[in-house]
């Protein structure tokens, strides 16, 4: 009985430590996947870590026909992987969703002063080394896996783009995203039970949203169960918002706890629902959009986007 026990046991840690598609990831690589949202873009060839805030892809190439040495096989290899994987960058980009309605790509084919600012980011994309390998076979043939990284958040970053400055100028079929809340909480609708006085100062808020298939994106929002926006970028300091996203996104509570944008003693509130026709929003009681909205009122932080969506 005991070796049949330690025998099943041994049989299901394998299976947990077993990466995916046979893939041997290292003890970094296991606790991020973990722990960091991870979505996946381009059929494998790219990826956008929410949790991180960056866009990645991959490039494959063969060297130039005119090269006829190493050196200029390697080069003209590596160049040519540069080049796809920067295609495939773009691609990703497009393919992000920005909120409950909205992707880059619509922005994108609605402006052509956004996508000429979308494919501008991509000078900004830095070839990531320890990810770029380079495969040499017996025959003398050469193929370069390239991968290319850019940021969603910061200066020049893809946040930066796509939330132009207030009063900037946008085609009219363009929607702004981060416009005034078309349905703002209002606390005269909410029953004198709910209001109770909050009993801690808090230093950020955790939406827990485990279990309703929550999609990530770059302008969620925080409603009432009737449709009242009590949190999302109408509300928020649009430096904030460019610099880290309007919420951050991770998985285990223990690991969100600990995110300098929440810590060191976050709100924790579980959602009701995913909301939109994308399921990026989220949709809380009305006892917590309560102690949400007072919170924005008492305290700076949610301004400041120190929000955390927990997912799966």
């Amino acid at each position: 009985m005991e070796k049949r026990i330690v025998l099943v046991l041994g049989l299901v840690l394998l299976l947990v430590a077993s990466p995916a598609k046979g893939q041997q990831l290292t003890p970094e690589e296991q606790i991020k996947q973990a722990v960091y949202v991870i979505e996946e873009a381009m059929k494998g060839k790219g990826e956008v870590n929410w949790t991180a805030g960056y866009i990645q892809a991959v490039g494959e190439g063969y060297p130039a026909k005119w090269a006829t040495d190493h050196a200029r096989k390697l080069g003209s290899a590596r160049a040519a992987a540069i080049v796809v994987a920067e295609r495939n960058l773009l691609a990703a980009i497009k393919g992000i969703t920005i909120d409950s309605v909205t992707k880059i790509e619509n922005q994108a084919i609605a402006s052509d002063l956004i996508l000429k600012q979308v494919k501008g980011i991509l000078k900004g994309a830095q070839v990531v080394k320890e990810l770029t390998k380079v495969e040499e076979f017996p025959d003398g043939s050469i193929k370069v896996s390239a991968t290319v990284r850019m940021p969603i958040y910061g200066k020049g970053g893809l946040a930066d783009v796509v939330q132009p400055l207030p009063g900037g100028a946008l085609p009219s079929n363009v929607r702004p995203y981060w416009a005034t809340a078309d349905n703002p909480f209002d606390l005269t609708k909410i029953p004198a039970e709910i209001k109770k006085p909050l009993p801690e100062v808090y230093t950020g808020l955790i939406i827990d949203t485990r279990g309703l298939q929550l999609h990530p994106a770059m302008a969620p929002k925080i409603l009432t169960e009737n449709g009242m926006e009590v949190y999302g970028t109408a509300f928020v300091n649009r430096d904030y918002t460019i610099s880290q996203g309007i919420v951050g996104y991770a998985k285990g509570l223990d690991f969100a706890k600990k995110m300098e944008r929440v810590t060191d003693n976050p709100l924790i509130v579980k959602a009701i629902k995913s909301a939109g026709t994308k399921k990026t929003d989220v949709v809380v009681s009305l006892e917590d959009a309560y102690k949400i909205e007072k919170l924005k009122q008492r305290q700076s932080f949610l301004d400041q986007c120190r929000v955390v969506f927990l997912v799966d």
